[in-house]
């Protein structure tokens, strides 16, 4: 029996060519394939990252944005006053000026730091190497020289400031509070503190009524605080507090108080007094008196209660 031949197909040359190319396509396509997954697992976490910033926490970084491109001046409101049945001033405000300096911005004009230091301290009665002290913390735009000054001592630092064209010396409205006589009604009134804010008597009950709203001017500004030339600003108006007025009588408590000190003094009272006086018909108190008191206007000072 003849055995069969085995024939061995060669394919031809024009079919190997054709099987490199697929070969070669097929591995540039799974390359491709596999790179594109690649990507994809790199760039997802960037893509989740950027989703968050730009959407999920989007208000937070306007709010930076917002504050490292804009510039705000605070405009002080004034606090209403409080007054007697008679329209009588109590408690009032009178518009000071507080002297700071930027020292960053004195740091880039190239200003004389001992110059600076040397005119304000003679302006303002204060040491020199306090001011050289504040100069020197060039990474800060604001740093109190002092606070709450009256306005005859701040027009002599604007006087300073402007015949020698200096640059970073600022001044910032506020206001100060008045206790028109000292001791009237103190412990009834009370008083505010270094921020005007009442912490005691009606001046704490009725401060939200009291204070007002601070406005303010927004402007933009450029790198290291810099002033940009016709920036753009905006103008928030500040709303003075509302007066408070008092059934009190200013001349009736004046009266009383003069009266219950004597009574005082006369026997010998150990630990001091206090007196009412209303209208029966109304309910309204004209005079509330204790004794002793104290100067409001100077409220973290002991007095003498004869001094008063």
């Amino acid at each position: 029996m003849a055995k069969k031949k085995k024939i061995q197909l060669v394919p031809s040359k024009q079919a190997r060519e054709y099987q490199q190319k697929k070969a070669k396509h097929d591995v540039l396509r799974r390359t491709t394939l596999i790179m594109i997954l690649c990507g994809l697992l790199l760039f997802v976490p960037l893509f989740v990252r950027l989703f968050r910033l730009m959407v999920v926490e989007h208000d937070k970084y306007q709010s930076i944005a917002n504050r490292n491109q804009t510039r705000s001046t605070p405009i002080s409101a004034d606090r209403g006053k409080i007054l007697d049945r008679n329209g009588k001033e109590i408690a009032f405000s009178t518009t000071v000026e507080t002297v700071f300096i930027d020292p960053l911005e004195i740091k880039n004009a190239g200003e004389d730091v001992n110059f600076i230091a040397e005119g304000l301290a003679k302006i303002l009665n204060i040491d020199a190497d306090f001011i050289r002290a504040r100069a020197a913390k060039v990474n800060r735009q604001y740093e109190v020289i002092a606070a709450k000054q009256d306005l005859d001592v701040t027009n002599q630092v604007r006087t300073f400031i402007t015949d020698n064209k200096l640059t970073g010396i600022h001044l910032e409205p506020s206001s100060m509070r008045h206790y028109a006589t000292p001791a009237t009604a103190a412990q009834v009134v009370g008083f505010t503190n270094s921020e005007n804010v009442g912490v005691e008597g009606l001046e704490a009950y009725y401060d939200s009524v009291l204070e007002g709203r601070a406005g303010a001017v927004i402007t933009d500004k450029g790198n290291n605080e810099i002033n940009i030339p016709d920036s753009h600003e905006k103008l928030y108006e500040a709303t003075d507090g509302c007066s408070l007025v008092l059934t009190i009588d200013k001349q009736v408590q004046r009266v009383m108080e003069k009266n219950l000190q004597a009574a005082i003094e006369k026997y010998d009272v150990l630990h001091g007094g206090f007196a009412i006086m209303m209208d029966v018909n109304t309910g309204e108190i004209l005079g509330m008196a204790i004794e002793g008191s104290y100067d409001p206007n100077n409220y973290l000072e002991i007095t003498d209660l004869h001094d008063l």
